[in-house]
């Protein structure tokens, strides 16, 4: 789903995101900020709900999405 304004982060208490940050090892939060910094650098693309439950899934069950991944889902 593609906006022309940036959507606010949802505020979140700080012990629910470290319980999220706990899920990932230190590799997985080095890529997970790699993606955000890219998504940031490619004109905010947004992903829609059900391409964000997948790229949640993907990344709990330790797998990555791949440059064709994002290509389909990024819009």
């Amino acid at each position: 789903m593609s906006t022309d304004t940036a959507t606010p982060p949802i505020p979140l208490p700080l012990s629910l995101k470290r319980l999220v940050v706990d899920l990932f090892d230190a590799e997985a939060l080095r890529h997970l900020a790699s993606l955000k910094e890219s998504q940031t650098r490619a004109n905010h693309r947004q992903l829609d709900d059900a391409s964000v439950d997948e790229l949640a899934e993907m990344l709990t069950n330790n797998r990555w999405p791949t440059i064709g991944w994002w290509k389909r889902h990024a819009s």
